[in-house]
């Protein structure tokens, strides 16, 4: 199972560039809708996932 965008339900691949909101959601920067002030960060998912360290790798296959 791969994480998929909370805003179009896409899977999210390593090298797109995602947000990540104070609701730990993690959407396509280009889908992203919501105040500035809720976002925690925004780079590609592989980062934002060592960055944060909210989702383990070996559970994301």
């Amino acid at each position: 199972m791969r994480l998929c965008c909370g805003h179009c339900h896409v899977e999210l691949e390593d090298d797109d560039v995602v947000v990540l909101d104070e609701f730990n959601f993690v959407r396509h920067e280009e889908g992203y809708d919501l105040p500035d002030h809720l976002i925690q960060g925004i780079d590609t998912l592989d980062n934002i996932l060592e960055r944060f360290g909210l989702f383990e790798k070996e559970y994301l296959h």
